[in-house]
C-alpha cells in the first residue's frame, strides 16, 4: 500500500465488518470503545480511507488510541491474503494433503527449509554435470534424518507480526531493522542464530537461549509484557532491544519502554535518521571495533529514543537530530539478568558478534562469513575465501567434509580450513561411526 490503496468494494466491506463482529466477539461497547466512536455500529463500519492508512500519527507509529480502525483494517486484510495463499495451496484430497506433508517434512529435515529443484531454470538431463551433484544432495538428506537437527543456537532472534499492524505503512524502518537486519548483520555474526515469531516466546514454546533479540516488539500488551519479563529476567539471560521496545500498549509512552527494558530514556519528536557510533571501547561489548563504525539508516523515524539513565553504561551515541547527540547504546547489568538497548537498527556482524560473546553465546568464527550450525552440521559460506579457524562448542571425534568427501581433522575442539572465494562448505561434527553409511571406496 505504497500508493493507492483498498479494498474499498462491497465483499470486502462486508469481510470487514463480519472480521470486525468476531474480533470484538459480537460485542458493541468494547468495539465502540477500541475505535473511540461511540456511536459506530458494526454494520456502519467502513475500510478505512487512503487519507487514514497512508500517514500515521505518530509518524513511524500508528497511535492505538485514535487509529485502531486502521490497525484491525491491516490485520483483517493480512489473514484474508494468508486464508487465499493456503486456498490456493490446498490439496485436493487427504491422500494428496499426506503426501504434501511427508514431501514437506523431508524437505525440512534435509535443507532446513521448504525447497525443491528448480528444474525449470536448470535441467539435469541437458546438464549433466549437475546429475551426481543431485544424486549427492540425495544421499546427504538420508544420512542428515539420522542426525540431531534441532535448535543448537546460544541466539533467538524474535519477530514480532503484531507489532507491523501499529506502524505506518512506509518501510523506513522495517527496511534496515528486518530485511537488512537479517542480510547482512545477523548471519555474518560468527554465532548460528534461531529466527521465531515473538508470539512463540510469549507462550513459552523455545528452548531457553543466552541471549535474545528483540527487532520489533513494538506493541505489547500487558500479557505479552509480563511473558516477555517472567522468560528473559532470569538465569543471566541477555535481552537485545532495539529502537522502540514495547513503546505501544494502550496507549504510546516512554514509561512502557522503561517499564520492559529497565532503562530511563528520553523522546523526540522531529524526524531523523538515526546512526550510532561508539564513545567507549573499553567495555567486552565495544571493544576492538573500529573508531569509524557507524550504524543505522537514514530513513527518517520519529519519535526517536535515547537513554537517559545514570546506572546505565553507556557505550554509544545516536544521532538525535541536526547533528545533536544523546546516549543511544546501553548495557544494564541486574543480578538475574542483562539490558542491552540500540537506538538505531540494522546493527553490523562485529558488534552482535561482541553482545552474543559477551552474553556467553558460544562464537564459531569472526571472519563475517554466513554461518549455520546443528548439533552435528557446519555450513558455511564465504564471499572472500582464504585460511579459517573454526571453535566447536564441544571436542568431536572426526571433522568431515560432506561436500569434498574427505575427513578434516580428527580429535578436535577446532579446526582450520583453506576456503576458495564465493564458496560453500558443509561439515559433520561428530562421532566417527555415524559417518559409515557416507564413506565411499577410493576410486582407483
Amino acid at each position: 500500500m505504497c500508493a493507492l490503496c483498498g479494498d474499498y468494494g462491497d465483499p470486502m466491506r462486508r469481510h470487514f465488518r463480519d472480521w470486525l463482529r468476531d474480533e470484538y466477539h459480537n460485542d458493541l461497547s468494547a468495539f465502540r470503545a477500541a475505535w473511540n466512536k461511540p456511536t459506530i455500529h458494526f454494520e456502519s463500519a467502513e475500510v478505512p480511507s487512503a487519507e487514514a492508512q497512508l500517514p500515521a500519527k505518530r509518524y513511524t507509529f500508528r497511535d492505538p488510541l485514535a487509529e485502531q480502525n486502521v490497525v484491525d483494517y491491516f490485520r483483517c486484510l493480512a489473514e484474508l491474503c494468508a486464508d487465499c495463499v493456503i486456498d490456493f495451496c490446498r490439496a485436493n484430497s487427504l491422500r494428496e494433503t499426506m503426501a504434501l506433508l511427508k514431501h514437506n517434512m523431508a524437505q525440512d529435515l534435509t535443507h532446513g527449509q521448504g525447497v525443491w529443484w528448480a528444474s525449470w531454470k536448470v535441467d539435469p538431463l541437458k546438464e549433466p554435470v549437475f546429475a551426481p551433484l543431485i544424486k549427492g544432495f540425495q544421499e546427504l538428506g538420508t544420512f542428515a534424518l539420522d542426525l540431531d537437527l534441532g535448535p543448537s543456537a546460544d541466539i533467538a532472534v524474535l519477530v514480532d507480526d503484531e507489532s507491523f499492524f501499529y506502524e505506518s505503512c512506509a518501510y523506513h524502518l522495517d527496511i534496515p531493522l528486518i530485511f537488512q537486519q537479517r542480510l547482512w548483520g545477523l548471519p555474518k555474526m560468527g554465532a548460528p542464530f534461531d529466527l521465531y515469531l515473538l508470539q512463540d516466546f510469549v507462550e513459552g514454546k523455545l528452548k531457553t537461549y543466552k541471549l535474545y533479540i528483540f527487532l520489533n516488539a513494538f506493541r505489547l500488551d500487558e500479557r505479552r509484557r509480563e511473558a516477555i519479563k517472567r522468560h528473559v529476567r532470569q538465569g543471566n539471560r541477555a535481552a537485545l532491544w532495539v529502537y522502540a521496545p514495547g513503546y505501544i500498549n494502550k496507549d504510546s509512552s516512554l514509561k512502557n519502554i522503561e517499564e520492559l527494558t529497565g532503562f530511563r530514556m528520553g523522546r523526540g519528536e522531529q524526524p531523523w535518521g538515526p546512526l550510532v557510533h561508539i564513545t567507549d571501547f573499553a567495555h567486552p561489548i565495544t571493544a576492538g571495533l573500529p573508531q569509524d563504525l557507524v550504524w543505522g539508516t537514514n530513513n527518517k523515524l520519529a519519535p526517536l529514543f535515547y537513554v537517559d539513565d545514570p546506572q546505565a553504561k553507556i557505550l554509544g551515541q545516536v544521532v538525535y537530530s541536526q547533528g545533536n547527540c544523546k546516549p543511544g547504546f546501553a548495557v544494564k547489568t541486574y543480578p538475574e539478568w542483562i539490558s542491552i538497548y540500540c537506538a538505531a537498527p540494522n546493527i553490523p556482524a562485529s558488534v552482535l558478534r561482541n553482545i552474543a560473546r559477551f552474553a556467553g553465546a558460544h562464537i564459531y568464527n569472526e571472519e563475517g562469513d554466513v554461518l549455520y550450525a546443528t548439533p552435528q552440521l557446519l555450513g558455511v559460506h564465504t564471499v572472500s575465501g582464504g585460511r579459517r579457524r573454526f571453535k566447536l562448542p564441544l571436542p568431536v571425534d572426526e571433522v568431515y567434509d560432506l561436500f569434498e568427501q574427505k575427513t578434516i581433522a580428527a580429535n578436535v575442539g577446532a579446526f582450520q580450513v583453506d576456503l576458495t572465494p564465493m564458496s560453500s562448505a558443509l561439515y559433520y561434527t561428530g562421532a566417527s561411526a555415524v559417518l559409515s553409511s557416507l564413506r565411499r571406496p577410493s576410486r582407483a
